[in-house]
């Protein structure tokens, strides 16, 4: 399931077209610095049925069809994300772009998007500026958008 997994940006986990789990990050800056960071992730372990107010929820126990133990999810988790601290410590930057960029969900593929005043486009996510935000790609040329100022359409 690992090659299935896509991060849609800013913050949320997909499998395919569903969400499996999400990441929060709180940063606090002291001048134009950051001065700290706090995330939390959350993930759909074993849960099989959800509210129908959610739109395109599933969960590992979905996705797999069997029962996980939580100590070992919790374990693989805490392993991969010291993995990727340290690869960020020792100043790895092209690699975690160059990774994130391979599992950006809907990255350079043609898909449809909507503007906070309601109008959609098609377009092709491209990368991320400088700041985060992110850039698509479309016949109008390419754009930057930071959260909020644009959704995906499923």
């Amino acid at each position: 399931m690992a090659n299935g997994l896509k991060v849609k940006w800013s913050n949320d986990i997909y499998v395919r077209d569903r969400k499996i789990g999400g990441i929060l990050v709180q940063n606090t800056l002291t001048s134009r610095h950051l001065n700290t960071s706090v995330v939390g992730i959350g993930l759909n372990v074993n849960q099989i049925q959800f509210s129908k107010r959610l739109p395109n929820p599933t969960s590992l126990a979905l996705e797999t069809g069997r029962e996980w133990d939580l100590h070992e999810v919790l374990s693989q988790l805490c392993h991969s994300v010291e993995k990727r601290y340290l690869q960020l410590k020792s100043g790895d930057l092209a690699s975690l772009h160059r990774d994130y960029l391979s599992t950006l969900y809907r990255y350079r593929q043609n898909a449809p998007y909507r503007r906070p005043d309601g109008t959609t486009f098609w377009g092709q996510i491209v990368g991320l500026g400088p700041t985060g935000k992110l850039r698509i790609e479309h016949n109008g040329g390419e754009e930057l958008f930071a959260m909020r100022e644009i959704a995906f359409v499923h």
